[in-house]
């Protein structure tokens, strides 16, 4: 990783940003800011200047030495850095948003008497539900065994919770229709009873 974006990387952690404030603030795209921080892209003299401007900082700090060493223990190879972390999760959230959009598109266009459609609708979303929870899960479970997370990290964490969590109550609401709307599962084949029977234990748990 260069010099630039080191730097960059640590200003952003230091006034705790996440990459998506950073791009409202800088008006320089979320996306390329995360190449820059990674390495995988140079930063034009005219992004430079829009990203110092956000940070409030004059654009040489960019090519300062960081003011403190970094007492972190050497990385193992592929391990991420705090910033590549955050920004991974960020996708992550970012990922799940689409989806729930995407579904949620569909749903609007699919006639609330096409059982078929609906059915194959949820089993897309319960899928995506499932896997979504899973990764999820993995994070918090990394983020415990953390001895120290960063500001960023954190708050990736919670947008990918929020994320989840958006995708969790539309596969619930579909579900809710299709057991509300329906006589003795009328709509449910093969491929859609368990998932129906699934969500319903999910609302027994929850009360």
């Amino acid at each position: 990783m260069d010099q630039v974006a080191e730097r960059l990387a640590e200003l952003r952690e230091r006034r705790a940003l996440t990459l998506r404030e950073l791009s409202d603030m800088s008006g320089v795209a979320a996306d390329t800011i995360n190449q820059i921080e990674l390495g995988h892209r140079k930063a034009r003299p005219s992004t430079l200047r829009k990203l110092a401007r956000a940070l409030e900082i004059d654009v040489q700090e960019f090519h300062a030495e960081p003011a403190l060493p970094k007492a972190k223990a050497p990385r193992g190879a592929g391990q991420l850095s705090a910033a590549e972390e955050a920004a991974m999760i960020e996708g992550l959230a970012a990922a799940v948003d689409a989806v729930v959009d995407r579904t949620k598109t569909r749903l609007e266009q699919t006639d609330d008497t096409d059982g078929d459609a609906l059915v194959a609708l949820l089993e897309d979303a319960w899928l995506a539900q499932r896997g979504a929870d899973q990764l999820l899960e993995e994070i918090n479970e990394e983020a415990a065994q953390k001895q120290r997370e960063t500001p960023a990290e954190r708050r990736a964490r919670s947008k990918l919770e929020h994320a989840v969590m958006r995708l969790i109550d539309l596969s619930e609401h579909i579900a809710s229709g299709l057991l509300e709307g329906t006589k003795e599962l009328e709509w449910a084949d093969e491929r859609a009873e368990p998932v129906l029977l699934d969500e319903e234990r999910r609302r027994r748990r929850a009360g």
